[in-house]
Protein backbone atom coordinates (compact mmCIF):
# COMPACT_ATOMS: atom_id res chain seq x y z
CA UNK A 1 0.00 0.00 0.00
CA UNK A 2 1.38 3.20 -0.77
CA UNK A 3 1.89 5.79 2.36
CA UNK A 4 3.14 9.10 3.05
CA UNK A 5 6.29 10.66 3.71
CA UNK A 6 5.00 11.31 7.65
CA UNK A 7 3.64 7.44 7.96
CA UNK A 8 6.90 6.60 6.63
CA UNK A 9 8.78 8.07 9.39
CA UNK A 10 6.53 6.45 12.32
CA UNK A 11 7.01 3.72 11.02
CA UNK A 12 11.01 4.19 11.08
CA UNK A 13 10.09 6.01 14.43
CA UNK A 14 8.67 2.60 15.72
CA UNK A 15 11.59 0.15 14.56
CA UNK A 16 14.39 2.64 15.89
CA UNK A 17 11.88 2.76 19.34
CA UNK A 18 11.36 -0.93 19.45
CA UNK A 19 15.12 -1.26 18.39
CA UNK A 20 14.31 -3.94 15.62
CA UNK A 21 16.80 -5.04 12.91
CA UNK A 22 16.95 -3.96 9.30
CA UNK A 23 18.03 -4.49 6.14
CA UNK A 24 18.48 -2.75 3.60
CA UNK A 25 18.32 -3.42 0.00
CA UNK A 26 19.23 -0.46 -2.40
CA UNK A 27 19.36 -1.26 -5.95
CA UNK A 28 19.89 1.00 -9.57
CA UNK A 29 19.57 0.69 -13.07
CA UNK A 30 16.48 -2.03 -12.77
CA UNK A 31 15.34 -3.86 -14.94
CA UNK A 32 11.63 -4.02 -15.53
CA UNK A 33 11.40 -7.78 -16.26
CA UNK A 34 12.50 -8.38 -12.69
CA UNK A 35 15.80 -9.35 -13.35
CA UNK A 36 18.60 -8.25 -11.86
CA UNK A 37 20.00 -4.33 -11.17
CA UNK A 38 22.74 -3.14 -12.48
CA UNK A 39 23.88 -2.00 -9.41
CA UNK A 40 22.82 -3.30 -5.46
CA UNK A 41 24.00 -2.56 -2.46
CA UNK A 42 22.88 -4.45 0.97
CA UNK A 43 23.67 -3.49 4.52
CA UNK A 44 21.52 -5.06 7.97
CA UNK A 45 21.75 -3.09 11.30
CA UNK A 46 19.31 -0.72 13.08
CA UNK A 47 17.88 2.65 12.82
CA UNK A 48 20.62 4.65 14.99
CA UNK A 49 19.35 8.08 14.14
CA UNK A 50 16.16 9.53 12.83
CA UNK A 51 14.48 13.04 12.17
CA UNK A 52 11.62 13.82 9.71
CA UNK A 53 13.81 14.31 6.88
CA UNK A 54 16.35 11.45 7.32
CA UNK A 55 17.09 7.93 8.07
CA UNK A 56 20.00 6.92 9.60
CA UNK A 57 20.96 2.90 9.57
CA UNK A 58 23.84 1.46 11.25
CA UNK A 59 25.73 -1.95 10.44
CA UNK A 60 27.20 -2.58 13.86
CA UNK A 61 30.20 -4.78 15.31
CA UNK A 62 29.72 -6.83 18.42
CA UNK A 63 31.07 -4.42 20.66
CA UNK A 64 28.58 -1.85 19.53
CA UNK A 65 30.29 -0.11 16.91
CA UNK A 66 29.19 1.42 13.80
CA UNK A 67 31.41 0.30 10.65
CA UNK A 68 28.82 0.94 8.08
CA UNK A 69 25.86 3.25 7.79
CA UNK A 70 23.66 4.15 5.08
CA UNK A 71 21.56 7.31 5.06
CA UNK A 72 18.31 8.79 3.48
CA UNK A 73 17.19 11.84 2.99
CA UNK A 74 13.34 11.47 2.69
CA UNK A 75 12.77 14.55 0.56
CA UNK A 76 14.10 12.70 -2.64
CA UNK A 77 11.55 9.95 -2.38
CA UNK A 78 9.03 10.44 -4.85
CA UNK A 79 6.94 7.06 -3.56
CA UNK A 80 6.54 4.58 -0.04
CA UNK A 81 5.42 1.63 -0.16
CA UNK A 82 4.52 -0.30 2.80
CA UNK A 83 3.76 -4.09 2.85
CA UNK A 84 3.48 -7.09 5.50
CA UNK A 85 4.57 -10.73 5.26
CA UNK A 86 0.96 -11.84 4.51
CA UNK A 87 0.24 -9.77 0.98
CA UNK A 88 3.48 -11.68 -0.09
CA UNK A 89 2.32 -14.73 -2.81
CA UNK A 90 2.37 -18.02 -0.82
CA UNK A 91 5.62 -19.53 -2.60
CA UNK A 92 7.19 -15.61 -0.98
CA UNK A 93 5.62 -16.19 2.66
CA UNK A 94 7.56 -19.42 2.49
CA UNK A 95 11.05 -18.16 1.70
CA UNK A 96 10.62 -14.97 4.15
CA UNK A 97 8.46 -16.28 6.74
CA UNK A 98 10.63 -15.99 10.48
CA UNK A 99 12.81 -13.71 8.41
CA UNK A 100 11.25 -11.16 7.34
CA UNK A 101 7.97 -8.91 9.36
CA UNK A 102 7.17 -6.12 6.87
CA UNK A 103 9.01 -3.69 4.33
CA UNK A 104 9.06 -0.61 3.33
CA UNK A 105 9.78 0.34 -0.58
CA UNK A 106 11.05 4.08 -1.55
CA UNK A 107 11.20 5.15 -5.01
CA UNK A 108 13.08 8.35 -6.60
CA UNK A 109 15.57 8.91 -9.77
CA UNK A 110 15.50 5.39 -11.19
CA UNK A 111 16.55 3.86 -7.75
CA UNK A 112 14.77 1.45 -5.33
CA UNK A 113 15.83 0.82 -1.66
CA UNK A 114 13.82 -1.56 0.75
CA UNK A 115 13.76 -1.71 4.07
CA UNK A 116 13.00 -5.30 5.74
CA UNK A 117 11.40 -5.16 9.08
CA UNK A 118 13.41 -8.30 10.66
CA UNK A 119 12.10 -10.89 12.55
CA UNK A 120 13.86 -10.75 16.31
Amino acid sequence: MIVSREEAVGLFRKWKTDDVPVAVFLMAGLIADGGTPQMSVSLGGFIFNLSDSVVEIGHMTPMCEVVANFALNLAVVERFEYRETGEASEPQRRTIAGRISSSLQMFWGGLECVIYELCV
